[in-house]
């Protein structure tokens, strides 16, 4: 190792797949085939992929590189709630889906009024959803 070189400033930042994957490499002695979706470190740090799968978000319970929190600092991010709650990003990811074809499965349906909508169930006079001011 070089004097001088500074590997860690303090600071947490996003990472790189090539560098997760040297990292995982070295640590395990052989060469990985698949990528994890979450790394676990020390002090309960994880590194979770992305969901594009291009970088690793690093996460700790106060912070995390991802975009989320990098715009709204004073919130916590998806990551940083499955980090805290115990979750795996995979069961995140599952239970996003099957909200997802739940939704896809009520709009095939057609009805515009299912059972958990929040949309109105009548219209106003004229096809409009409140009252509409009329010009004279």
């Amino acid at each position: 190792m070089a004097e001088g070189k500074i590997l860690f400033d303090g600071g947490i930042k996003t990472q790189s797949v090539e560098s997760v994957k040297a990292m995982i490499e070295f640590l395990n002695g052989e060469q990985v085939r698949e990528l994890p979706a979450v790394v676990r470190m020390a002090n309960g740090t994880r590194l979770t992929q992305s969901s594009k799968g291009d970088c690793y978000y690093t996460t700790t319970p106060t912070d995390c590189s991802c975009k989320a929190r990098t715009f709204n600092p004073a919130a916590q991010c998806k990551h940083m709630k499955a980090l805290l709650a115990g979750n795996s990003v995979e069961a995140s990811r599952a239970q996003a889906r099957a909200y997802q074809a739940k939704q896809r499965e009520l709009r095939a349906k057609g009805s515009s009024q299912e059972v958990n909508s929040i949309r109105p169930a009548g219209k106003w006079a004229g096809g409009h959803n409140g009252p509409v001011l009329e010009v004279v």
